[in-house]
C-alpha cells in the first residue's frame, strides 16, 4: 500500500491532478512508515514515529518526495530523516517539489 500510494501521488504529481490526499490509502501508508520508524533501532529515527506532522505531508516528506528545506519546514530533524533515507531505496530530492 505505501508503494502505491508513493506512486499515485507521484502520477498525480505528473498529470498535475492533485487530490485524494485525505484517503484510507494514505492512512495506511503513514501507519508502514510510523511503524517502520518505531521499530527503528536508533532511537532518534523512533522517536519521528511520534511527530505531529501527520496525513500526507507526512507521507511525502518520508518517501523521499520532499527536499532537505521542505522537510525541515516541516518541522522535522533533517538530519534524523536523513539517516532513516539512507537505509532506504530512495533519497532526498535536491530541489523543492510541490504536489499542488
Amino acid at each position: 500500500m505505501f508503494d502505491q500510494t508513493t506512486h499515485e501521488h507521484d502520477i498525480r504529481r505528473a498529470v498535475s491532478k492533485p487530490g485524494a490526499r485525505d484517503t484510507l490509502a494514505v492512512a495506511v501508508a503513514e501507519g508502514f512508515i510510523r511503524n517502520s520508524l518505531a521499530q527503528n533501532a536508533d532511537p532518534e529515527i523512533a522517536q519521528l514515529a511520534v511527530h505531529k506532522l501527520t496525513g500526507f505531508e507526512f507521507l511525502r516528506s518520508l518517501s523521499g518526495r520532499r527536499s532537505r528545506a521542505q522537510i525541515s519546514n516541516n518541522g522535522l530533524d533533517i538530519e534524523t530523516v536523513d539517516a532513516f533515507i539512507r537505509t532506504m531505496p530512495f533519497d532526498i530530492p535536491e530541489s523543492d517539489a510541490s504536489d499542488d
